[in-house]
């Protein structure tokens, strides 16, 4: 069995819900764990137990302020449907999640020829991955799929990439290391033209949010693929490290500065990540979280269904 045909059967063996539920194990998640246990107390609602909810959120890097405002939502229902047992406040709880993150971000609608998705994050974000993660995905919907190697400045990085494009047998673009960036994406694009390729990932150098120049290569590197492909790039995905709280909020301000970000790549979010960063971003940017990363198989990225992730947490059974 092929590479490939390995990654399809893995699509077809695990529902959505399966790899949620997986991935936001209470037994991985200290966060998780110390939510349940808080609904899981027989003694009534009262004060204390909201204000421990509210350092519990914080913990799991949530904004004080954000913490503030879902509290305060939840307190209210609580009061308005007269619910004072923590078994029955889980529900409510649910729905306050889903209140205050929205309506979950739209698919990509690809474009009539070529579409470009360009990815965009700090080095160690797992960018690489979900860039591979991402061909994936779409290959399995029988799209025909590339890779672009924007990041010159690492050989590894390049290969790196090339290796992912060989095991899931898709086109690969690369230049020169040291090369620039943009004159590798141009030269890539024609390529992917010519191949006829419904869709390109562009994986571009990791960078700080503090290094000036490498922010504004990105601006340049939109710039210039906008004049060889209509609307280029059609999704800019930044993707963040689950586990690094605050600082995601940070990293999040900064791109979104350099060029405009379209969602959000969230990874690393099995194990120990706490994923409080997720309403803190939506709070304070209106960002979406586009897809998510629940393991290290190639099909535990899946897209971010907010339903999916707040009942797995909360480990509510759907009533769909």
């Amino acid at each position: 069995m092929s590479f490939f045909k390995k990654i399809s059967e893995a699509f077809k063996q695990r529902s959505d819900k399966q790899v949620y539920s997986e991935g936001l194990d209470r037994k991985k998640s200290t966060f998780i764990n110390k939510l349940l246990l808080l609904f899981e107390e027989e003694n009534e609602i009262d004060q204390e137990w909201i204000e421990r909810m509210m350092i519990v959120l914080i913990e799991a890097d949530v904004s004080v302020s954000t913490a503030r405002k879902l509290m305060k939502n939840f307190n209210t229902q609580l009061q308005e449907n007269q619910i004072v047992e923590k078994m029955y406040a889980k529900d409510v709880f649910l729905q306050v999640l889903n209140d205050f993150y929205g309506e979950d971000a739209q698919p990509l609608q690809l474009a009539e020829d070529l579409t470009v998705i360009l990815m965009v994050g700090v080095n160690g974000s797992g960018k690489t991955t979900s860039s591979a993660k991402l061909a994936s995905m779409y290959k399995n919907q029988g799209k025909k799929v590339g890779f672009i190697a924007a990041d010159t400045f690492r050989a590894a990085a390049t290969e790196q990439l090339g290796l992912w494009a060989q095991k899931l047998e898709v086109a690969f673009y690369k230049g020169d290391l040291n090369a620039d960036p943009s004159s590798v994406i141009v030269d890539g694009l024609k390529q992917a033209q010519r191949d006829e390729l419904d869709i390109v990932i562009i994986d571009t150098a990791g960078r700080l949010q503090t290094k000036v120049n490498l922010m504004n290569e990105l601006s340049k590197m939109k710039r210039v693929m906008t004049k060889f492909v209509p609307g280029a790039p059609h999704a800019t995905y930044l993707v963040l490290d689950g586990n690094l709280g605050q600082n995601s909020l940070t990293q999040a301000r900064e791109f979104e500065k350099a060029t405009h970000v379209d969602g959000i790549i969230l990874t690393k979010m099995d194990g120990t990540a706490k994923g409080g960063i997720i309403f803190t971003i939506i709070d304070e940017m209106n960002l979406k979280v586009n897809y998510i990363g629940l393991g290290e198989q190639m099909d535990d990225m899946r897209p971010f269904y907010r339903d999916q992730f707040f009942e797995s947490m909360l480990q509510v059974e759907s009533n769909a």
